[in-house]
């Protein structure tokens, strides 16, 4: 009898210590198109930056354009930034909120413009649909593993070709 109300206690308090469940991921593609490209700025080009997603470095070395890199991320809000004219994270982030299950799609930009003899670059992020990204990265490359941080090699999501848009039913 003890040893049956000792299996008892022991599965239970086995099920009451399990962690509280992980928030599902959400998948982010993130590209930089090829020279040509329309963006919502007239005067934008295609990124050319190392790449952060909340305040860690995701690429080792500068996202070229030409390059996707699709990562699996928990739901919630994620901060997306380029790099400032020291080469160091930038100050200005795009935040995106991603729903679990959802795939999302941004295209990385960057605005350069001279001012007075100083050139800028504001590097920037538009979110768009599957079937816009699409039509700007299906003959895009991924970016190479050995590329990619440490923290993140976990996150990324091995695809040899841009990802298809889900047909809707």
């Amino acid at each position: 009898m003890k040893y049956y109300l000792a299996l008892t206690l022991a599965l239970a308090a086995a099920l009451f210590a399990q962690e509280a469940p992980k928030p599902a991921d959400a998948t982010l593609t993130l590209y930089t198109p090829r020279r040509g490209t329309h963006s919502a700025v007239p005067s934008a080009r295609p990124w050319i930056s190392p790449l952060w997603v909340d305040h860690q470095m995701v690429t080792k070395i500068k996202l070229m354009p030409g390059h996707f890199l699709s990562l699996k991320l928990p739901s919630g809000v994620h901060a997306i930034t380029g790099w400032n004219f020291w080469g160091h994270e930038g100050d200005a982030a795009t935040t995106i909120s991603l729903e679990p299950g959802k795939h999302y799609f941004v295209r990385l930009m960057d605005n350069s413009h001279v001012v007075l003899g100083w050139s800028g670059v504001s590097d920037f992020e538009e979110l768009v649909d599957c079937n816009e990204a699409h039509r700007d990265g299906a003959a895009l490359e991924p970016v190479k593993l050995k590329n990619v941080s440490e923290m993140f090699l976990d996150s990324v999501i091995r695809e040899s070709y841009f990802p298809e848009c889900e047909a809707k039913r």
